[in-house]
């Protein structure tokens, strides 16, 4: 990992200081913007649960390789019964999957809608040049402002009023990744301890080292408030979750 971002860093894709490339800040503003442009709602951090990269494990890339998926670092937002929610984390996505082939300084934004289904719009979203145009166009036309005397307007006139969705309500796909003492006592408490939730793990993939079990799945239509109860369980009997990724 920090090869990776001394790599990135010197190409101009990350900022001397990381912390809102690597942890999701740089892309909760973006969110933020597009979620005004698309439901006319006007988002702040405090409304976005946002998680970053760094902490992703090299047992998780594994597991998720090994299910067929790839990790990327992505926002979304979604409107359900005039409700939105908007949040930026990993997730993991199919090979195949159109924001999978994005990679290094590329932004990828894809739009679902009723009308024309699916859209993919990629371009440049880090590096010198890049950001320099960008800078460049905004001088430009803040000059043509100033000196033909125009009018500046909100870059977005569609206004609602914010409807945050109640993530109990939030059903997803997640990648659980649960590290154990390798015992037949353990695994069947851990799949006791799924079944209580009415939760079904697919194509379950288990790694052993030494002494120790690394069980990794992905849970279907789950929410957050049911992964929560079903670590809790897991802790008091001393297993711990290593870490939940959502998946597409």
């Amino acid at each position: 990992y920090e090869e990776a971002l001394l790599e990135a860093q010197k190409l101009g894709f990350a900022e001397s200081d990381p912390t809102n490339d690597v942890e999701g800040i740089d892309a909760a503003y973006k969110m933020i913007i597009l979620t005004k442009l698309a439901y006319g709602m006007s988002f702040t951090l405090e409304d976005l649960e946002i998680k970053g990269i760094s902490q992703i494990s090299a047992n998780e890339m594994m597991f998720a390789k090994d299910l067929g998926y790839t990790i990327k670092l992505i926002g979304s937002a979604e409107k359900r019964r005039g409700k939105v929610n908007v949040e930026v984390s990993p997730v993991l996505l199919p090979m195949k999957h159109p924001l999978a082939l994005i990679d290094n300084e590329l932004n990828g934004v894809l739009i679902t809608s009723t009308g024309i289904g699916e859209t993919l719009l990629t371009g440049a979203g880090a590096g010198a040049k890049p950001t320099a145009t960008s800078i460049v166009s905004d001088l430009v036309t803040i000059s043509k402002n100033i000196t033909q005397n125009r009018e500046v307007t909100p870059f977005s006139h569609y206004q609602v009023v914010k409807n945050l969705a109640n993530t109990s309500d939030l059903l997803s796909n997640y990648l659980l990744v649960i590290e154990c003492n390798d015992t037949e006592e353990n695994q069947r408490t851990i799949l006791e301890a799924i079944s209580s939730e009415g939760i079904v793990m697919e194509e379950l993939k288990k790694e052993i080292d030494e002494d120790k079990l690394m069980i990794g799945g992905i849970i279907n239509n789950i929410s957050k408030e049911s992964l929560q109860r079903l670590e809790d369980l897991l802790l008091t009997k001393n297993i711990r979750s290593i870490s939940h990724i959502k998946a597409l």
